[in-house]
């Protein structure tokens, strides 16, 4: 009985230690260097690293893509609509937003943007994941470190990294309704474009000029929202402006800075009939440049999260209206 016994426990404890060297195997390692080989470039997305003790912020690509994507975004019953203004590397705050409302299942049906939130409008209208979205505009940010704003070079960039996706596709295919708005040269007036080629006409809505005194851009030009919400059957739209707060560049151009002072001054009034404002943080944040990015993302983000829970109180009780 005893030899039986002792048996049964040298088995016992076989089996033990194999299970122990399967935990060791199977632990992960915690060498990002072994790590970050395996995860494509593309697959990176940017995040905030704070430290309280060490008072500093800090903003770039780790190497896990953002896990806040959720599958299941409702089905809502209200057509949401948001139109997103550019602003530079202001338009990261837009990502945040989008960000919030996938975690709370807000799903936004039509969707329009000028310069480059045209271009963030886009991504998500095709479907694009948030995580690609951002590591975009992160790649593009850097890409385009010491360039002016709407140059032929930074123009050249944006054409490489953010537009070349959508070569060949058409603004009808897109997964969301998208409405791009240009300035028609003929006419003289802005308008809304919903169908045709999607690259060229983002393409024109990044430009100041095709040439020299030819506007193609909103800039500085009067558009009315109230067609964006009307055309797209939107029930309740929201609007974002990046350019608020002190408008500066790095590179200090008075022909930029005035047009966007311009800008900012009309999307005053163009948001002036959306359902919800998103208003953002307030303080010198130049738009050509990532050095506080960090500290405006987070303040985006904490405006953001605030921002949806209105949002989402604001959808139920249009809901329960319309039931009525």
């Amino acid at each position: 009985m005893t030899k039986h016994l002792i048996k049964i426990l040298l088995i016992v404890y076989l089996l033990a230690s194999c299970s122990a060297v399967d935990i060791v195997k199977s632990k992960p390692t915690m060498d990002v260097t072994v790590a970050m080989p395996v995860i494509e470039k593309e697959q990176l997305s940017p995040s905030i690293n704070y430290s309280e003790k060490e008072n500093s912020v800090s903003y770039g690509p780790i190497s896990q893509p953002y896990k806040g994507e959720n599958t299941n975004v409702e089905n809502n019953s209200i057509a949401i609509g948001l139109f997103l203004g550019s602003g530079g590397s202001r338009v990261f705050a837009e990502i945040e937003l989008l960000k919030e409302f996938e975690k709370k299942g807000i799903r936004v049906s039509s969707i329009s943007g000028i310069g480059l939130g045209a271009v963030v409008a886009a991504y998500y209208a095709a479907g694009t994941k948030l995580s690609h979205i951002e590591w975009k505009l992160y790649l593009f940010f850097e890409k385009t470190k010491g360039l002016s704003l709407y140059s032929q070079e930074w123009l050249k960039v944006a054409e490489n990294i953010l537009l070349k996706d959508f070569k060949g596709k058409r603004i009808s295919s897109l997964k969301y309704n998208l409405m791009v708005p240009l300035y028609s040269t003929k006419s003289r007036d802005v308008y809304f474009s919903y169908k045709g080629d999607l690259y060229q006409q983002l393409f024109d809505n990044l430009c100041l000029t095709r040439s020299v005194g030819e506007d193609i851009s909103t800039i500085g030009k009067k558009f009315d929202l109230f067609t964006f919400k009307k055309q797209l059957a939107i029930d309740y739209l929201i609007g974002m402006n990046p350019l608020e707060g002190n408008i500066s560049l790095s590179d200090s151009s008075g022909f930029l800075i005035g047009n966007m002072e311009k800008e900012a001054s009309l999307m005053e009034i163009r948001l002036e009939i959306v359902d919800l404002r998103v208003n953002l943080p307030k303080y010198n944040f130049k738009m050509d440049s990532s050095d506080m990015m960090a500290k405006y993302i987070m303040k985006a983000k904490k405006i953001s999260e605030m921002v949806t829970l209105q949002l989402k109180y604001n959808i139920e009780h249009l809901k329960d209206n319309l039931d009525l």
